[in-house]
């Protein structure tokens, strides 16, 4: 009688230390561990993450220096100040051809000028959410007040 042995293969993924606890929350959920273990708590973080900046010329500056497209995710976001908008509500009001894998390129665009031009600085904060398996976005109210009048 022999015994089959599944042999898993990884991969060292660096992580910044805030989401390590979400990230070993979501490969908890995918190895099989129950709904119930995973909580709410654990999939979500409690506070949203990043560094966004509330100086008013740097926000008209994130702005200006935006392509079009960059323009009216920035515009859409401040429609909706201090509330978590899931991408693909994001990716269908701006009417992307090719949806979330089109806003992913736009976000991926802001983040990349984001760490190069304004020390990380950026104009609403991301994150993932475990339990709706996508990214969500929010623009704080005080720098949705600046864009909205742009």
């Amino acid at each position: 009688m022999s015994t089959s042995i599944t042999i898993q293969q990884y991969e060292t993924v660096p992580t910044p230390r805030q989401f390590v606890g979400e990230v070993y929350a979501l490969l908890a959920r995918l190895m099989g561990t129950s709904e119930a273990e995973v909580t709410e708590e654990a999939a979500i973080a409690e506070e949203p993450t990043g560094s966004v900046t509330t100086d008013e010329d740097l926000i008209r500056r994130i702005y200006n220096e935006s392509h079009e497209a960059h323009r009216r995710l920035l515009k859409r976001l401040a429609e909706s100040p201090d509330e978590w908008i899931p991408a693909s509500q994001l990716a269908e009001d701006l009417e992307l051809s090719g949806g979330n894998k089109s806003l992913a390129g736009m976000l991926g665009a802001l983040g990349r000028r984001s760490n190069h031009r304004y020390e990380g600085k950026r104009a609403f904060y991301s994150e993932w959410d475990h339990m709706a398996n996508e990214t969500k976005h929010m623009m704080p109210a005080a720098v949705a007040e600046v864009i909205g009048a742009l």
